[in-house]
């Protein structure tokens, strides 16, 4: 489903119709989903004073007493807003308007110039519905639906003895590993990739992570002196790192999900975000 933007110059306003539909109804931040909402990239190109407006059906046509959904509107801070944010840190969160169940939220706020990502959204998950965003701006500004970019996704477990914590613990080698490869006819010399590791969305949240291994050989251990860059985990719903320019002549790569204490039981989500045409499988 694509947003449609449409724009009028007087008076700087700017209207985006669209929905929450099948993977696209992801609930609010509280749910690794929220993400999953459509997406729309705001640029500002000095101090800006912004107005959003946000309406669902009216609740009459529906024949129903008033509106059960709750609806509000999040404003992430972003470096580059051209693709979906498939992950964000909680700093990024630069405004959440209140979720009500009624036709109509408002979100007023002054952002300084740069680019931004807004995502309006239900506070459930898989709560289905058309939308309206009306915005106002004191200055011109630049809105227009984020591009989509291929995203792979595969499931996974830390579980029993696969559960081996980070690389200082002598059983982080247990940890799950997965294959990241070009195709067999990919043209480049370096490609790009952004990494995303989710874990479930209840407490306690653990302390996550990702590895990035070079160089792998079938048959062979990994080592530590594999490893592209050192990697700080943190503790949240997701877990995110951009990798650029890397050889291809270096790989294959494999990725390994960790947790910083050894032990510790969790299914997770990984995600690879990539123009390019790559292959993503686990190894056993």
């Amino acid at each position: 489903i694509r947003d449609r933007v449409s724009t009028q110059s007087t008076g700087h306003k700017y209207d985006v119709s669209s929905s929450w539909a099948g993977k696209q109804a992801g609930g609010c931040v509280n749910y690794s989903t929220f993400v999953d909402n459509p997406q729309i990239a705001l640029s500002l190109y000095r101090s800006t004073e912004l107005f959003f407006s946000l309406s669902q059906p009216d609740a009459r046509m529906e024949r129903k007493a008033q509106c059960t959904t709750n609806i509000g509107i999040v404003i992430l801070r972003t470096t580059d807003n051209s693709t979906r944010a498939i992950a964000y840190k909680p700093e990024d969160l630069l405004a959440v308007s209140e979720y009500c169940p009624i036709r109509d939220v408002t979100l007023a706020v002054t952002l300084k110039e740069g680019k931004y990502i807004i995502i309006p959204s239900t506070f459930y998950p898989k709560e289905e519905s058309p939308y309206w965003l009306t915005l106002y701006a004191n200055h011109s500004i630049k809105v227009q639906a984020v591009k989509e970019v291929p995203t792979l996704k595969i499931k996974g477990d830390w579980k029993g003895k696969t559960a081996g914590g980070n690389i200082k613990e002598r059983t982080w080698i247990n940890n799950p590993k997965f294959l990241l490869m070009p195709t067999k006819n990919f043209q480049k010399e370096f490609f790009d990739f952004t990494v995303v590791l989710s874990q479930p969305d209840k407490k306690p949240l653990h302390f996550i992570g990702v590895y990035l291994f070079r160089f792998f050989k079938e048959g062979e251990k990994l080592t530590p002196r594999q490893l592209v860059t050192e990697c700080v985990c943190q503790n949240g719903l997701d877990f995110s790192v951009k990798y650029k320019n890397l050889p291809v002549s270096e790989g294959p790569y494999v990725i390994m999900p960790f947790t910083l204490k050894p032990g510790i039981n969790s299914p997770f989500i990984l995600k690879i975000q990539t123009k390019e045409k790559v292959v993503l499988e686990a190894l056993e």
